[in-house]
C-alpha cells in the first residue's frame, strides 16, 4: 500500500471512530444543561483530538 492509500484508508478509520465515538456519547442523555454543557465539551476534545491523530497519519 502506497502513502497515499495509508492516508484515505486512515482518514476512514479516523471518521468511522469519530462516528462511533459521537453516537456513544449522543445515547447518554444529559438531564440537566450542565451535563449537556459538559458532553459539548467532550464531543469538541474528542473531534480536535481525531483531527489532530487525522493529520499525523
Amino acid at each position: 500500500m502506497d502513502k497515499q492509500q495509508q492516508q484515505i484508508v486512515s482518514r476512514i478509520m479516523a471518521d468511522h471512530v469519530e462516528a462511533e465515538i459521537v453516537r456513544r456519547i449522543r445515547a447518554e442523555v444529559p438531564h440537566t444543561p450542565e451535563e449537556a454543557r459538559q458532553r459539548a465539551d467532550e464531543v469538541k476534545a474528542l473531534k480536535s483530538f481525531l483531527g489532530e491523530l487525522n493529520t499525523t497519519c
